[in-house]
């Protein structure tokens, strides 16, 4: 498989916080730069489009236009952040966030993206038995509107579901896949080189990153300074013949620190890696 790596907007959070329409370009910019120090062909960015992340100042289909063309002129792919799934007792609710994430897949297609990726918001009142119904049904009905459009789906085990959970729920539905986030499964407490192996046939996306546990808090840190073996996940990654590509978003959650210098670390230990596989 052919593994592109690319950048995590959240990787960038202190810097754009609250300001993410307002510094699309130089976010573009800083993920173009770090393309062209590293000599890749193409690499991926994540992009939100929608809540607290969304960096289009406009949703005009002209705007959205102009970004995509922008791009490709880079030899950017855009996996764009596309909402929250509510997993929710009142059906209402639950509907109200399916529709808006299918709306918003058709400005994924404007974008030039081929690949979604959401959450799911887990809420009070359920039984963990009915809310894996509830989110198993609701990417059902995601699923039909992505395969009508051609594209593929993934959701973040965004520290709601079990690993066990997300099995029951998301195998078996067309264009439906799962975001793994290598540092969320610390934070349920499972292994993510076991989760990694565990989810490759279903793995869409994948949100790399590192981490130390300290003072009672998961901290990020570029790759190879936590305790997570990122060259092994990245060798599970590479040998998923089922897939053709596999697009990596490099995640620096920092709560302190340089943000550019912590990301171009990552890039630099994964040309390592790359290095020493060819």
């Amino acid at each position: 498989m052919k593994l592109v790596p690319g950048v995590l907007n959240w990787s960038y959070h202190r810097l754009f916080w609250n300001k993410w329409s307002d510094n699309l370009d130089t976010y573009i910019g800083k993920v173009s730069t770090l393309k062209r120090k590293f000599g890749y062909d193409e690499m991926c960015i994540s992009i939100g489009l929608e809540g607290g992340t969304d960096a289009f100042h406009s949703h005009d289909v002209k705007y959205i236009g102009e970004v995509k063309r922008k791009l490709e002129n880079e030899g950017l792919t855009p996996i764009p952040l596309i909402g929250v799934v509510e997993v929710h007792a009142d059906p209402d609710i639950v509907n109200i966030s399916v529709e808006s994430i299918k709306r918003l897949m058709q400005e994924a297609i404007l974008l030039g993206a081929s690949t979604v990726q959401f959450y799911p918001n887990l809420h009070g009142r359920l039984s963990r038995e009915k809310a894996v119904r509830v989110y198993r049904d609701a990417l059902k009905a995601i699923s039909e509107r992505a395969c009508d459009l051609g594209l593929n789906c993934c959701s973040e085990e965004y520290c709601t579901f079990s690993g066990d959970e997300l099995s029951l729920i998301m195998r078996g539905i067309p264009n439906v896949g799962i975001v793994n986030d290598i540092g969320n499964w610390l934070i349920l407490g499972e292994d993510p080189v076991a989760a990694s192996r565990k989810f490759a046939d279903i793995t869409v996306h994948v949100h790399l990153k590192d981490y130390i546990f300290e003072d009672g808090i998961w901290q990020s840190v570029p790759f190879g300074q936590g305790m997570v073996d990122i060259g092994r996940i990245l060798n599970i990654l590479r040998s998923q013949v089922s897939k053709k590509t596999m697009y990596l978003a490099f995640e620096t959650d920092l709560d302190a620190g340089d943000e550019d210098l912590a990301m171009e670390k990552c890039f630099r230990f994964y040309q390592d890696w790359c290095d020493a596989k060819s």
